[in-house]
């Protein structure tokens, strides 16, 4: 039983080497054998042999990919001008800014839109709360929800302009 795990292991890390296009680490004809199988896809009991990782064929992919994104925000490296990476650093925290207040308008916009709100405050006990996260803060209707979804796509705007 053991053997036969190991070879199916064998047949698709040859296969994993093949469909990625790779140099198979077993031997040419070895290789030649398992590239016509290369073309056969699907889910079986040995899926997770496919997917394991080869150490040694290449640089391992996520910290190859995180790599990546720690050389892009290094401003240190693009230059040594402090001022301009105070700019940058600043300027990356208004676009993420930007980002969420478009974010909660959406949130607050189809709230108001697409939900039971005013009719629930006015009758709780017999109609099913679908927003009801919006009493917490106060907001007691629809009209509120509208004029917050609009104040945060104004400040939404305003971010992105800053950055």
């Amino acid at each position: 039983m053991k053997g036969n795990i190991l070879e199916k292991k064998k047949k698709f890390t040859a296969l994993q080497w093949d469909i990625a296009g790779l140099a198979s680490p077993l031997n040419t004809k070895e290789k030649a054998i398992k590239s016509d199988e290369s073309q056969v896809f699907g889910l079986d009991e040995d899926f997770i042999f496919r997917v394991e990782l080869q150490k040694g064929g290449g640089p391992d992919t996520t910290t190859w990919i995180w790599n990546l994104h720690a050389d892009a925000h290094d401003f240190d490296s693009h230059t040594s001008d402090l001022e301009e990476i105070s700019r940058k650093v600043f300027s990356a925290h208004f676009g993420q800014l930007s980002i969420i207040f478009l974010w909660l308008s959406g949130m607050y916009f189809h709230g108001a839109r697409f939900s039971n709100y005013e009719a629930w405050l006015s009758d709780p006990t017999h109609i099913g709360p679908s927003a009801q996260i919006w009493r917490a803060s106060g907001i007691t209707s629809e009209l509120q929800l509208y004029c917050t979804a609009i104040g945060a796509l104004v400040f939404a705007c305003l971010n992105a302009f800053l950055q």
